[in-house]
């Protein structure tokens, strides 16, 4: 309300002066000398600072008598802040944009637009009228109520230093850029909305959102209560706001998964949210170095405020959010510029195909390293190992889980369910910059998987499906997690080949994890139709004797990742070279298991004899009851699976860890599942611990 002061104060000082007189002008006995008509002009006008630029540059002005025979009207363009660099929102009209001006600027041509003959009070700007000016510009008038246009542009709504001789009338920008047919200019905002995450230095802004929706708030008190004051949605880069309401106002904007609001906390703190504010985006190394102490600073990200100047980007710089502004002014047209982008831009562009290729592999690195850790893990809590066999290392690291009296506060306990939760948080960041080329299969199955050993060895855990990266956990309904690996398995394996070289991801694999989901609901007719298409498809054989079982590219082997195996987990593993993810021996007792369950003994039997034979273990015999033919299986189990990570969760599934484990410390209804990490607890107040942690 600035300006309205300075001018209404003006009106105060002019009117007061020389009076506002409604009358028709009597025409003065004398002729009128223009250097006189100006000078009185130019006099009455000295404080009126908010028409200066114009007022200063009329010093200049030679007018002739014809010009002022009849007295003069001046339409006075301000000059303050606001009323320079207005983006006109008319669409489609000739007018783009109104410049900023000076002095210099303002030509005998240009101010002689804005003089027109005659004192033309402000009763007698009718609608519809037209004008000429001084240099022949046709100027029309629009009214509405009490409101008034020439050529679009608002005038104000008061006569300045009315005389026999003239009469000024401030308008908000310059009328030499203005034509009849220009649409009327109202209370209005223009949101241009940068996508910041298409920063390159040829483009140091982005580039312009395509859709998405613009929100405006009377205040930081209604965002945090979620009270809209307008709502447009964004059209080939803004968004645009007519004939609002004059004042200061707050913008929120989104543009898909983009938003100008970075970092916010989840909850208000006293009636406010918080968050960083940009200050820019980084345009060079230089540009970076310069700035404060920034963690996520790099080239093409955000620079945030360093609110409380200290040098260093941190949590005491955020701010109230929206942090971004407009104050809008009556009858004038602002234009701001937001940027949306993600609060690591250079974290979330695309990847190329190259790059995609690159992070998967990288991913599936670590979920090898996880699985073998988490068989060691295993091993200990199954009774297959006990940790003064492991070494120094593994002991060190795993041996709280040698018996069953750790607690969620013991660091390897973190270690197994951040192990599997940072390559999460990985896959779900490179699916949300995947190219579009890219194949989605290997990845979805490497996400499944890790579900389900969590599943297996924490019960309750988050289903995070998007990157999510720093937000607050929550258990989620296993049912739901359940659901979502058997969805991404059923997706992927129509995408995969039946069987990869050299153990990689294949159709075989998802299949194979499709049917332990399946065991572990007890849903064993899927599970007998799964094994039983892996074991017909031929893709695999059982190795002819045990000493071939882990050979590179051995017949069994359906998914292994050995490549990056620590030396101490090798040794642990009966120094063998291949620690297979997935293997073929798997399947069968799994095919075995399922048909037994389902009341199918006699080919249960048979699929049991090609192991034991193997083995040199003897048949099974088809008179033997369903109790005994699973206790001979579970035998066999661990027999064929030593220390390859499925002991305790077959006993759990069995229902025998408590007989098998008792000694051991497993108390039943607690030590099924592992504690949730102390650290994630504490972090995650909508997490709630596993019984009897």
């Amino acid at each position: 309300m600035k300006f309205l002061n300075r001018v209404a104060i003006a009106v105060v000082i002019l009117s007061f002066a020389f009076g506002c007189k409604k009358d028709p002008v009597t025409p003065p006995e004398e002729p009128r000398e223009p250097e006189e008509v100006i000078g009185n002009v130019i006099s009455n006008l000295e404080t009126a600072d908010t028409i200066s630029v114009f007022v200063d540059a009329l010093k200049g002005l030679e007018l002739s008598a014809t010009d002022v025979e009849e007295g003069i009207t001046v339409f006075a363009p301000l000059n303050d802040d606001e009323a320079r660099a207005q983006q006109a929102l008319m669409m489609g009209s000739k007018r783009s944009s109104i410049q900023a001006f000076g002095t210099e600027d303002l030509t005998s041509s240009v101010l002689k637009d804005h003089i027109v003959k005659g004192v033309i009070k402000l009763a007698d700007l009718t609608n519809d009228r037209m004008l000429t000016s001084l240099s022949g510009k046709e100027l029309k008038v629009s009214r509405v109520g009490k409101k008034i246009w020439i050529n679009g542009v608002q005038i104000g709504s008061d006569e300045i230093g009315a005389t026999d001789d003239q009469v000024v009338y401030t308008v908000k920008t310059l009328l030499s850029g203005t034509s009849v047919d220009d649409e009327l200019q109202t209370t209005s905002l223009e949101v241009v909305v940068w996508d910041a995450t298409a920063w390159t230095p040829e483009k140091p802004k982005g580039v312009r959102a395509e859709s998405g929706t613009v929100w405006l708030y009377a205040s930081q008190e209604d965002y945090a209560n979620s009270v809209v004051a307008y709502e447009a949605a964004i059209d080939t880069g803004k968004a645009i706001f007519e004939d609002i309401k004059a004042g200061t106002y707050y913008v929120e904007v989104e543009y898909g998964d983009k938003y100008n609001i970075f970092y916010e906390g989840e909850e208000a703190q006293d009636g406010y949210y918080f968050g960083m504010a940009a200050a820019g985006i980084f345009q060079s190394q230089s540009d970076v170095d310069g700035w404060a102490e920034q963690p996520d600073a790099a080239v093409g990200n955000f620079k945030w405020t360093d609110s409380n100047s200290d040098g260093v980007i941190n949590a005491g710089d955020m701010v109230k959010m929206p942090y971004e502004n407009a104050e809008i002014k009556d009858g004038r047209v602002k234009t701001v510029e937001i940027f949306v982008g993600y609060d690591n831009n250079a974290a979330q562009k695309p990847l190329t195909l190259e790059e995609f290729d690159a992070q998967l592999n990288t991913a599936h690195d670590r979920i090898g390293g996880w699985q073998k850790e988490l068989a060691v893990a295993d091993a200990l809590l199954g009774g297959e190992a006990v940790s003064d066999t492991l070494g120094a290392a593994l002991n060190g690291q795993f041996g709280p889980l040698n018996n069953f009296s750790f607690t969620p506060a013991v660091p390897v306990i973190n270690q197994l369910w951040q192990g599997g939760y940072s390559v999460i948080h990985s896959l779900n960041a490179i699916e949300s910059r995947a190219p579009q080329a890219a194949e989605l299969g290997t990845l979805r199955l490497f996400r499944a998987y890790i579900y389900m050993q969590l599943m297996h060895y924490f019960g309750k855990v988050p289903l995070l499906t998007v990157e999510t990266q720093g937000a607050s956990l929550s258990n989620s309904d296993p049912d739901a997690v359940y659901n979502f690996i058997v969805a991404e398995l059923e997706q992927v394996s129509g995408q995969l080949p039946q069987q990869a070289a050299d153990g990689g991801v294949s159709k075989g694999a998802a299949q194979a994890l499709l049917a332990k989901a399946a065991l572990f609901k007890g849903n064993f007719q899927l599970a007998i139709t799964l094994t039983d298409q892996i074991i017909a498809s031929g893709a695999y054989a059982l190795a002819a004797n045990t000493t071939q079982i882990f050979k590179p590219s051995g017949s069994e082997v359906i998914w292994d990742h050995s490549e990056t195996m620590r030396e101490d987990i090798k040794r642990f593993f009966y120094n063998r070279s291949v620690f297979p993810i997935i293997r073929y021996t798997e399947v069968m007792l799994m095919n075995a298991e399922a048909k037994a369950a389902s009341g199918k003994l006699t080919e249960a039997g048979q699929v049991y004899n090609q192991l034991a034979s193997r083995r040199g273990i003897p048949p099974i015999g088809e008179a033997v009851s369903a109790q005994a033919f699973a206790d001979q299986l579970h035998t066999l189990w661990r027999i064929e699976m030593p220390k390859e990570g499925s002991r305790f969760v077959n006993l759990v599934r069995w229902h025998k860890a408590a007989e098998e484990l008792g000694s051991k410390g497993y108390m039943e209804g607690k030590s099924n599942v592992l504690p949730i990490p102390q650290v994630v607890i504490d972090a995650n107040p909508g997490m709630l611990q596993n019984s009897g942690y």
